[in-house]
Formats: structure tokens, C-alpha cells, sequence
């Protein structure tokens, strides 16, 4: 039940995967993560999107695969979300799913969870390290913000990032406790 509830998140297209996986629990081991901030990378026509094996990955693999990479030390999470308009869902930032404190930063948060690049071409959708737990209701679309993405310099006309402010978020969701 917990895999099929997951893999809907990144059936659809990334674009209403992005959104739905804004406030849920990704947990690994005993450290999660209440998601707040991702942004978007379609593949089908943004120009951002220009290497080989990014595109290679996500055409070749189911959605839900987990895609990471290391850039200056850190190690960056995605999944590759969408059935027809496929891509990749990068996480951006959220709150601590235990205490309730922010975390900003891709960076940050692969930190935080402890991602490496073992989790590489590995299912987020259960038996694994990593796993959607849970999520809070659908959220209120008043709730989610909008906004270019970060550090993007050849930015599509599209908004491109969604994210919920962490005080807002975590009066939506709260915060599950301990894990």
C-alpha cells in the first residue's frame, strides 16, 4: 500500500509530481525530512536540461528512480517523476520531520538524511534506505509559492520551483515526531 501510494506521486507528470510531494516524509534510516522546496527539470524542452546522461537516465528509467549526483562535495537527490512529460523532481529544501527545524539547501538536506551516491538508480518507493513514508493531505494550492529556479541561468518562461514557506508548512503538517 505505502509502495502504490508512492509511485503515484511520481506517475504523473513532473509537474504534478513536483507538487505532490510537496509535504510529504522522505525518511532514510532514523533521519526524515518533511519536503518543502523542489524544483523541476522536464526534459522535452528545457533548455537548463542540457547533459546526455541526465536525459539518458530518465528516459531509460521508471518513475520513482532515485538520481544523484556530486557537485562541489555535495551529493544531490532527484527522482525521476512523469509517465508522458517526464524529468526529474531535484530536492531543494524542507523541515526536519522530527523537530521541526528548517533545512535549506539541496545540499543541507542530503546531509541531513545521509544520501550517498549508493542510492543511484534505486527505487525511492520502498525497500531501500530511502522511502516516501508518509505524507500530510493534499495540500492547499493557496499554500504553495512559486518562483524561478535557483542558480538557473538559461531559465525556461515557465515558473519552474514550488515551495511552501517552513512555518507554513509545518503548521499544515506539523511535525511527526520521532521516527
Amino acid at each position: 500500500m505505502v509502495y502504490d501510494a508512492c509511485r503515484a506521486y511520481y506517475e504523473a507528470s513532473v509537474f504534478k509530481s513536483a507538487l505532490r510531494i510537496l509535504g510529504a516524509e522522505l525518511r532514510v534510516g532514523d533521519r526524515s525530512i518533511i519536503v518543502g522546496d523542489v524544483e523541476v527539470y522536464c526534459f522535452d524542452w528545457d533548455p537548463a536540461c542540457n547533459r546526455e546522461r541526465f536525459r539518458r537516465f530518465v528516459m531509460e528509467h521508471e518513475p520513482g528512480t532515485i538520481f544523484t549526483y556530486t557537485i562541489h562535495s555535495y551529493t544531490m537527490l532527484n527522482t525521476v517523476a512523469g509517465a508522458r512529460i517526464k524529468g526529474l523532481v531535484f530536492y531543494r529544501g524542507g523541515v526536519d520531520g522530527a523537530t521541526g527545524n528548517p533545512i535549506s539547501g539541496p545540499g543541507r538536506l542530503t546531509r541531513h538524511l545521509g544520501v550517498d551516491r549508493s542510492l543511484h538508480g534505486s527505487s525511492i518507493c520502498g525497500g531501500n534506505r530511502i522511502v516516501v513514508a508518509r505524507a500530510c493531505s493534499p495540500l492547499p494550492p493557496r499554500l504553495v509559492r512559486v518562483s524561478r529556479r535557483v542558480g538557473v541561468r538559461r531559465e525556461p518562461p515557465a515558473m519552474l520551483r514550488y515551495y511552501i514557506p517552513p512555518r507554513r508548512l509545518l503548521e499544515y503538517c506539523g511535525v511527526y515526531g520521532e521516527v
